[in-house]
Protein backbone atom coordinates (compact mmCIF):
# COMPACT_ATOMS: atom_id res chain seq x y z
CA UNK A 1 0.00 0.00 0.00
CA UNK A 2 0.91 3.69 -0.49
CA UNK A 3 2.05 5.89 1.80
CA UNK A 4 0.59 10.09 1.53
CA UNK A 5 2.60 12.82 3.16
CA UNK A 6 -0.11 15.50 2.70
CA UNK A 7 0.77 19.60 3.30
CA UNK A 8 -0.83 22.61 2.86
CA UNK A 9 0.53 25.07 -0.05
CA UNK A 10 1.67 28.05 1.88
CA UNK A 11 1.53 31.32 0.67
CA UNK A 12 -1.32 30.33 -2.18
CA UNK A 13 -4.35 32.61 -2.54
CA UNK A 14 -7.76 31.24 -2.37
CA UNK A 15 -8.07 28.49 -4.95
CA UNK A 16 -10.74 27.39 -7.14
CA UNK A 17 -9.26 24.38 -7.55
CA UNK A 18 -8.76 23.39 -11.53
CA UNK A 19 -5.23 21.94 -10.46
CA UNK A 20 -2.88 20.88 -13.01
CA UNK A 21 0.72 19.51 -11.44
CA UNK A 22 3.69 18.93 -13.06
CA UNK A 23 7.26 17.85 -12.27
CA UNK A 24 10.21 19.11 -13.18
CA UNK A 25 13.47 17.02 -13.85
CA UNK A 26 14.54 17.89 -10.35
CA UNK A 27 11.66 16.17 -9.15
CA UNK A 28 10.12 19.67 -7.85
CA UNK A 29 6.30 19.92 -8.32
CA UNK A 30 4.70 23.11 -9.77
CA UNK A 31 1.19 23.48 -9.35
CA UNK A 32 -1.39 25.58 -11.69
CA UNK A 33 -4.57 26.46 -10.64
CA UNK A 34 -7.45 29.03 -10.76
CA UNK A 35 -8.00 31.09 -8.00
CA UNK A 36 -11.05 32.69 -6.63
CA UNK A 37 -10.64 35.83 -7.79
CA UNK A 38 -10.56 34.29 -11.08
CA UNK A 39 -7.57 34.14 -12.31
CA UNK A 40 -4.81 31.50 -12.66
CA UNK A 41 -1.36 31.14 -10.25
CA UNK A 42 0.99 28.66 -10.29
CA UNK A 43 2.88 27.37 -6.83
CA UNK A 44 6.23 26.10 -7.68
CA UNK A 45 7.91 23.75 -4.63
CA UNK A 46 11.16 25.56 -4.01
CA UNK A 47 13.36 24.38 -0.80
CA UNK A 48 11.00 23.09 2.33
CA UNK A 49 8.47 25.89 1.17
CA UNK A 50 6.31 27.31 -2.10
CA UNK A 51 7.07 30.23 -4.12
CA UNK A 52 3.86 31.96 -5.87
CA UNK A 53 3.18 33.42 -8.86
CA UNK A 54 -0.15 34.96 -9.44
CA UNK A 55 -1.10 35.70 -13.34
CA UNK A 56 -3.16 38.21 -13.58
CA UNK A 57 -2.88 38.74 -17.46
CA UNK A 58 -5.25 35.72 -17.68
CA UNK A 59 -8.83 37.46 -17.14
CA UNK A 60 -11.13 35.58 -15.95
CA UNK A 61 -11.36 31.81 -16.01
CA UNK A 62 -14.08 29.68 -16.72
CA UNK A 63 -15.05 28.32 -12.93
CA UNK A 64 -16.07 24.41 -14.20
CA UNK A 65 -13.94 21.82 -11.92
CA UNK A 66 -13.79 19.92 -15.96
CA UNK A 67 -11.58 22.36 -17.50
CA UNK A 68 -8.12 22.82 -15.90
CA UNK A 69 -5.88 25.27 -16.15
CA UNK A 70 -3.52 22.95 -18.37
CA UNK A 71 -0.20 23.52 -17.58
CA UNK A 72 3.49 22.32 -18.93
CA UNK A 73 7.28 23.42 -18.29
CA UNK A 74 9.67 23.52 -20.93
CA UNK A 75 12.79 22.30 -21.53
CA UNK A 76 14.29 25.84 -20.83
CA UNK A 77 12.22 26.16 -17.43
CA UNK A 78 9.57 28.21 -18.90
CA UNK A 79 5.96 27.54 -17.82
CA UNK A 80 3.54 27.54 -20.17
CA UNK A 81 -0.66 27.41 -19.58
CA UNK A 82 -3.74 26.78 -21.80
CA UNK A 83 -7.22 27.26 -20.16
CA UNK A 84 -10.73 28.52 -20.84
CA UNK A 85 -11.08 32.36 -20.41
CA UNK A 86 -14.62 33.39 -18.64
CA UNK A 87 -16.63 33.85 -22.02
CA UNK A 88 -16.11 30.20 -23.03
CA UNK A 89 -13.38 30.83 -25.31
CA UNK A 90 -9.32 29.36 -25.42
CA UNK A 91 -6.55 31.02 -24.15
CA UNK A 92 -2.62 30.26 -24.71
CA UNK A 93 0.22 31.59 -22.28
CA UNK A 94 3.66 31.53 -21.93
CA UNK A 95 6.45 33.20 -19.80
CA UNK A 96 9.58 33.65 -21.44
CA UNK A 97 12.23 36.54 -19.76
CA UNK A 98 10.05 37.09 -17.27
CA UNK A 99 7.37 38.35 -19.30
CA UNK A 100 4.11 36.68 -19.90
CA UNK A 101 2.26 36.78 -23.06
CA UNK A 102 -1.21 35.87 -24.19
CA UNK A 103 -2.81 34.46 -27.30
CA UNK A 104 -6.72 34.17 -27.31
CA UNK A 105 -6.89 30.80 -29.91
CA UNK A 106 -8.78 31.21 -33.18
CA UNK A 107 -10.92 27.31 -32.82
CA UNK A 108 -13.87 27.91 -35.07
CA UNK A 109 -14.88 27.40 -38.11
CA UNK A 110 -14.42 30.71 -39.74
CA UNK A 111 -10.51 30.68 -38.05
CA UNK A 112 -11.62 33.40 -34.79
CA UNK A 113 -11.53 32.83 -31.45
CA UNK A 114 -14.84 30.56 -30.61
CA UNK A 115 -16.24 28.73 -27.25
CA UNK A 116 -14.49 25.22 -27.10
CA UNK A 117 -15.60 22.06 -25.02
CA UNK A 118 -12.86 20.23 -23.78
CA UNK A 119 -9.18 21.51 -24.20
CA UNK A 120 -6.00 19.46 -23.49
CA UNK A 121 -2.69 20.85 -24.23
CA UNK A 122 1.13 19.25 -24.25
CA UNK A 123 4.69 20.40 -25.45
CA UNK A 124 6.37 18.36 -27.79
CA UNK A 125 9.35 16.17 -26.28
CA UNK A 126 11.41 16.77 -29.43
CA UNK A 127 12.69 13.38 -29.25
CA UNK A 128 12.68 12.11 -32.99
CA UNK A 129 11.96 15.68 -34.36
CA UNK A 130 14.12 18.47 -31.95
CA UNK A 131 12.85 21.18 -34.38
CA UNK A 132 9.51 20.72 -32.85
CA UNK A 133 10.57 20.58 -29.19
CA UNK A 134 8.89 22.42 -26.48
CA UNK A 135 6.18 24.10 -29.13
CA UNK A 136 2.54 23.52 -28.18
CA UNK A 137 0.07 21.36 -28.95
CA UNK A 138 -3.62 21.45 -28.34
CA UNK A 139 -7.23 20.19 -29.14
CA UNK A 140 -10.35 20.94 -28.77
CA UNK A 141 -13.88 20.74 -29.18
CA UNK A 142 -15.27 23.28 -31.91
CA UNK A 143 -19.01 24.44 -30.50
CA UNK A 144 -19.35 26.37 -33.94
CA UNK A 145 -18.79 22.81 -35.89
CA UNK A 146 -18.79 20.42 -33.67
CA UNK A 147 -15.82 19.08 -34.87
CA UNK A 148 -12.64 18.13 -32.58
CA UNK A 149 -9.61 20.22 -33.92
CA UNK A 150 -6.30 20.42 -32.94
CA UNK A 151 -3.60 23.86 -33.07
CA UNK A 152 -0.35 23.69 -33.70
CA UNK A 153 2.34 26.51 -35.13
CA UNK A 154 2.49 27.28 -38.46
CA UNK A 155 4.64 29.98 -39.81
CA UNK A 156 4.87 30.94 -36.20
CA UNK A 157 1.16 31.40 -34.90
CA UNK A 158 -1.21 28.49 -33.59
CA UNK A 159 -3.15 27.53 -36.38
CA UNK A 160 -6.61 24.98 -36.65
CA UNK A 161 -6.99 21.80 -38.27
CA UNK A 162 -9.85 19.58 -37.96
CA UNK A 163 -9.15 16.08 -36.86
CA UNK A 164 -12.45 14.66 -36.30
CA UNK A 165 -15.79 16.09 -38.29
CA UNK A 166 -18.76 15.52 -36.78
CA UNK A 167 -21.75 12.84 -38.31
CA UNK A 168 -24.51 13.87 -40.38
CA UNK A 169 -27.54 12.39 -38.76
CA UNK A 170 -29.65 13.04 -41.36
CA UNK A 171 -33.16 14.99 -39.68
CA UNK A 172 -31.66 13.88 -36.12
CA UNK A 173 -28.97 16.92 -37.15
CA UNK A 174 -25.50 15.78 -36.40
CA UNK A 175 -23.47 14.60 -34.03
CA UNK A 176 -20.89 16.56 -31.27
CA UNK A 177 -17.50 15.36 -31.23
CA UNK A 178 -14.01 16.56 -29.30
CA UNK A 179 -16.08 16.80 -25.62
CA UNK A 180 -13.84 16.04 -22.72
CA UNK A 181 -11.06 15.43 -24.52
CA UNK A 182 -7.73 14.76 -23.40
CA UNK A 183 -4.48 14.17 -24.70
CA UNK A 184 -0.55 13.35 -24.29
CA UNK A 185 2.96 12.57 -26.89
CA UNK A 186 3.64 9.07 -26.89
CA UNK A 187 7.87 9.48 -28.53
CA UNK A 188 7.00 12.00 -31.13
CA UNK A 189 3.18 11.11 -32.11
CA UNK A 190 -0.17 12.60 -30.35
CA UNK A 191 -2.83 10.16 -28.19
CA UNK A 192 -6.04 11.66 -28.00
CA UNK A 193 -9.26 10.16 -26.29
CA UNK A 194 -12.48 12.45 -26.70
CA UNK A 195 -16.03 11.72 -26.58
CA UNK A 196 -19.02 11.75 -29.19
CA UNK A 197 -22.54 12.47 -29.09
CA UNK A 198 -24.89 11.42 -30.88
CA UNK A 199 -28.78 10.54 -30.48
CA UNK A 200 -28.11 10.34 -26.52
CA UNK A 201 -25.49 7.75 -27.22
CA UNK A 202 -21.82 8.72 -25.44
CA UNK A 203 -18.92 6.85 -27.61
CA UNK A 204 -15.53 6.84 -25.67
CA UNK A 205 -12.89 7.31 -29.02
CA UNK A 206 -9.57 7.46 -29.82
CA UNK A 207 -6.93 9.29 -32.68
CA UNK A 208 -3.77 9.49 -33.00
CA UNK A 209 -1.99 12.89 -34.73
CA UNK A 210 0.91 10.46 -36.63
CA UNK A 211 2.93 13.60 -37.59
CA UNK A 212 2.47 16.54 -34.94
CA UNK A 213 2.75 20.05 -36.38
CA UNK A 214 1.04 18.39 -39.38
CA UNK A 215 -2.46 16.95 -40.94
CA UNK A 216 -1.86 13.17 -40.77
CA UNK A 217 -4.33 11.63 -38.36
CA UNK A 218 -4.98 7.57 -37.86
CA UNK A 219 -8.55 5.75 -37.76
CA UNK A 220 -10.75 6.35 -35.01
CA UNK A 221 -11.00 3.43 -32.19
CA UNK A 222 -13.83 2.87 -30.64
CA UNK A 223 -13.63 1.99 -26.88
CA UNK A 224 -16.77 2.04 -25.32
CA UNK A 225 -20.77 3.62 -26.02
CA UNK A 226 -23.90 3.47 -24.27
CA UNK A 227 -26.84 5.86 -22.94
CA UNK A 228 -24.41 7.69 -20.53
CA UNK A 229 -23.35 11.25 -19.62
CA UNK A 230 -19.52 11.50 -19.01
CA UNK A 231 -17.65 14.80 -17.02
CA UNK A 232 -13.97 13.89 -18.50
CA UNK A 233 -11.44 11.54 -19.58
CA UNK A 234 -7.94 11.11 -19.31
CA UNK A 235 -5.59 9.18 -21.56
CA UNK A 236 -2.39 7.20 -21.61
CA UNK A 237 -1.06 5.47 -24.08
CA UNK A 238 2.10 3.40 -24.25
CA UNK A 239 1.98 -0.11 -25.57
CA UNK A 240 -1.32 -0.21 -25.35
CA UNK A 241 -4.30 2.94 -24.75
CA UNK A 242 -6.04 3.81 -21.84
CA UNK A 243 -8.92 5.83 -20.93
CA UNK A 244 -10.29 6.53 -17.70
CA UNK A 245 -13.46 8.05 -17.52
CA UNK A 246 -16.93 8.34 -15.75
CA UNK A 247 -20.22 8.19 -16.24
CA UNK A 248 -22.43 9.98 -14.05
CA UNK A 249 -25.32 8.44 -15.26
CA UNK A 250 -24.23 5.06 -13.73
CA UNK A 251 -22.10 6.45 -10.95
CA UNK A 252 -19.24 4.74 -12.05
CA UNK A 253 -15.29 4.95 -12.59
CA UNK A 254 -13.96 2.82 -15.80
CA UNK A 255 -11.33 2.50 -17.78
CA UNK A 256 -11.36 1.01 -21.00
CA UNK A 257 -8.25 -0.23 -23.33
CA UNK A 258 -6.83 -1.86 -26.13
CA UNK A 259 -4.63 -4.66 -24.65
CA UNK A 260 -3.39 -6.98 -27.40
CA UNK A 261 -5.88 -6.54 -30.14
CA UNK A 262 -8.71 -7.09 -27.37
CA UNK A 263 -11.15 -4.66 -25.92
CA UNK A 264 -11.27 -4.38 -22.46
CA UNK A 265 -13.51 -2.66 -19.88
CA UNK A 266 -13.00 -2.81 -16.12
CA UNK A 267 -14.87 -0.83 -13.14
CA UNK A 268 -12.63 0.73 -10.76
CA UNK A 269 -15.01 1.91 -8.46
CA UNK A 270 -18.41 2.93 -8.03
CA UNK A 271 -18.65 6.87 -7.73
CA UNK A 272 -21.39 9.46 -6.47
CA UNK A 273 -22.03 12.31 -8.61
CA UNK A 274 -19.97 14.48 -10.91
CA UNK A 275 -16.12 13.21 -10.79
CA UNK A 276 -13.17 14.21 -13.29
CA UNK A 277 -10.36 11.28 -13.06
CA UNK A 278 -6.58 12.38 -13.14
CA UNK A 279 -4.74 8.88 -14.62
CA UNK A 280 -0.68 8.72 -14.76
CA UNK A 281 1.86 5.80 -15.11
CA UNK A 282 4.06 5.49 -12.13
CA UNK A 283 6.48 4.13 -14.99
CA UNK A 284 9.76 3.56 -12.56
CA UNK A 285 8.11 1.08 -10.74
CA UNK A 286 9.04 -0.98 -13.53
CA UNK A 287 6.71 -3.03 -15.02
CA UNK A 288 4.21 -3.56 -17.99
CA UNK A 289 2.00 -0.15 -18.06
CA UNK A 290 -1.23 -2.27 -16.54
CA UNK A 291 0.63 -3.16 -13.34
CA UNK A 292 1.49 1.14 -12.63
CA UNK A 293 -1.63 3.12 -13.51
CA UNK A 294 -2.73 5.18 -10.82
CA UNK A 295 -5.82 7.12 -11.05
CA UNK A 296 -6.21 9.90 -8.84
CA UNK A 297 -10.23 11.39 -8.27
CA UNK A 298 -12.23 12.68 -5.40
CA UNK A 299 -15.16 11.44 -4.88
CA UNK A 300 -18.02 12.58 -1.61
CA UNK A 301 -15.83 14.87 -1.10
CA UNK A 302 -12.67 12.25 -0.74
CA UNK A 303 -9.53 11.98 -2.20
CA UNK A 304 -8.86 8.56 -3.56
CA UNK A 305 -5.94 6.80 -5.38
CA UNK A 306 -7.27 3.79 -7.49
CA UNK A 307 -3.56 1.43 -8.55
CA UNK A 308 -4.04 -1.12 -11.26
CA UNK A 309 -2.21 -4.18 -9.75
CA UNK A 310 -1.79 -7.49 -11.74
CA UNK A 311 -3.75 -10.13 -10.22
CA UNK A 312 -5.75 -7.90 -7.86
CA UNK A 313 -7.42 -5.43 -10.23
CA UNK A 314 -8.05 -1.82 -9.41
CA UNK A 315 -6.88 -1.34 -5.40
CA UNK A 316 -8.81 2.03 -3.93
CA UNK A 317 -6.93 3.90 -0.73
CA UNK A 318 -8.42 6.86 0.80
CA UNK A 319 -6.05 9.93 0.81
CA UNK A 320 -8.00 12.81 2.87
CA UNK A 321 -11.48 12.66 3.99
CA UNK A 322 -11.93 16.10 2.83
CA UNK A 323 -11.75 16.92 -0.92
CA UNK A 324 -13.26 19.05 -3.38
CA UNK A 325 -12.82 19.70 -7.37
CA UNK A 326 -10.71 17.96 -9.57
CA UNK A 327 -7.20 16.64 -8.28
CA UNK A 328 -4.20 16.24 -10.67
CA UNK A 329 -1.64 13.27 -10.31
CA UNK A 330 1.92 12.77 -11.81
CA UNK A 331 5.09 11.03 -11.18
CA UNK A 332 9.11 11.62 -11.25
CA UNK A 333 11.95 9.53 -11.90
CA UNK A 334 12.16 8.28 -8.35
CA UNK A 335 8.56 6.73 -8.48
CA UNK A 336 7.38 9.27 -6.29
CA UNK A 337 3.24 10.66 -7.10
CA UNK A 338 2.82 14.03 -6.23
CA UNK A 339 -0.82 15.21 -6.37
CA UNK A 340 -2.46 18.51 -6.25
CA UNK A 341 -6.35 19.24 -5.09
CA UNK A 342 -8.12 22.04 -2.66
CA UNK A 343 -9.81 21.64 0.39
CA UNK A 344 -12.51 24.31 0.46
CA UNK A 345 -10.44 27.68 -0.85
CA UNK A 346 -7.51 26.05 0.56
CA UNK A 347 -4.60 24.29 -2.34
CA UNK A 348 -3.12 21.37 -0.80
CA UNK A 349 -0.44 18.85 -2.22
CA UNK A 350 0.15 15.37 -1.81
CA UNK A 351 3.26 13.40 -2.26
CA UNK A 352 2.56 9.75 -2.32
CA UNK A 353 5.34 6.80 -1.64
CA UNK A 354 4.90 3.16 -2.95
Amino acid sequence: MASFAIEEVKGAPAARGKCCVVVDPASNPHIAFGTMAGHAAIASRSGDGWAVEEIFGTGALRPEVEEPVRFQIDSAGNPHICYQAMGGTAFYGVRLDGRWTFTELKTNRFNEPGTVSGLAFALHPGRFTPELKDTPHIIAGDQSSDALVYLRLVDGALKRVVVTEPVDLGDGGNSSTGLCSSMMFEDDTIQMAYVEVAANISRIKSRRILEPGGESFSNEFLFDEGRFFVAATSVFSGFETWIAYCSITDRVLTVAAKVSGHDLSEKVADVLGRMVPSMARNEFLGGRPEGTLRIAYSDRERLKLASRRLGQGWVVEEIDDAAHGAPSLAYDRNAKGHLAYNVGTTLKYVKVTE
